[in-house]
């Protein structure tokens, strides 16, 4: 356990090469007992900075674990005990979280900071499959099956299978729609949640192609699911300088929430 959150500690603080973010990003799309605990860890994460910390202690007082809470809170801040009661504190979080709507505003108030989580949320939507990509080729040959395949997988959000297709047809140096797949190979990575995967297919997005400015957008959305403030700032700052970009008055929204987050 302890080797595990000295391993997902190094993962959001940005200290692993690629070689292990591939490596990490691997392991939690197989093992479901690790990704469990790095999205305990995140979410975690996201409210004790997003101030819910000291809320949290002050709610379990009230229910007579004061010394708990007093030991939950300081090991999250000094870290180097985190490791000891970890499961303890990402237990407490997913307590108020289930706390449900009115349970969880009856201890934090509407001025409360919103998390990377909720910013997400509140910014994502899935994008529709442009049928006109598939429309306009006709379909012969393996790999414009595969192409159609991979785009109705995708509208029937069964994005773990859709994902094999459109790595299949990137793999062809012939197939003319290389932005468009990998644009919605990272739109079904976010959707298996892991963003630094998407990100480096929205990379992959030609400058030239019409999903340029959609793939900007969905950087930073993954950096936001990724719980990345560095990044995502600077994605956005990039996208509400852009006078002609359509999501420019989002990223100034996004903006002005982040820098409260500082």
């Amino acid at each position: 356990m302890e080797n595990n959150i000295d391993h997902i500690e190094r993962f959001f603080s940005g200290e692993m090469n690629q070689s292990e973010i591939a490596e990490f990003e691997k392991r939690k799309s197989v093992d479901k007992e690790f990704a469990k605990e790095v999205l305990l860890f995140r979410r975690a994460k996201e409210i004790i900075r997003a101030g819910a910390g000291r809320r949290m202690k002050h709610h379990l007082d009230d229910l007579g674990h004061k010394e708990l809470t007093f030991t939950m809170i300081d090991t999250y801040i000094r870290f180097n005990l985190l490791k000891k009661y970890w499961y303890a504190v990402a237990a407490s979080v997913l307590v108020i979280i289930g706390l449900g709507y009115f349970a969880y505003h009856s201890f934090i108030s509407e001025k409360s900071l919103p998390t990377f989580a909720q910013l997400y949320d509140s910014y994502y939507e899935v994008p529709k499959v442009d049928l006109v990509i598939s429309r306009g080729d006709k379909a012969e040959g393996t790999m414009f099956l595969v192409w159609n395949s991979a785009l109705e997988k995708y509208s029937e959000i069964r994005y773990e299978a859709a994902i094999e297709d459109f790595r299949e047809v990137l793999q062809n140096s012939a197939f003319p729609h290389t932005s468009a797949a990998n644009f919605y190979l990272g739109i079904c990575y976010l959707n298996i949640n892991l963003p630094d995967s998407a990100v480096a297919r929205f990379s992959n997005v030609s400058p030239t192609s019409s999903l340029t400015q959609d793939a900007g957008w969905y950087i930073g959305l993954s950096y936001l699911k990724a719980g990345n403030l560095q990044r995502a700032t600077e994605v956005f700052k990039h996208i509400a300088a852009l006078p002609k970009h359509y999501k420019k008055e989002q990223a100034k929204e996004i903006l002005e929430s982040l820098s409260r987050m500082k």
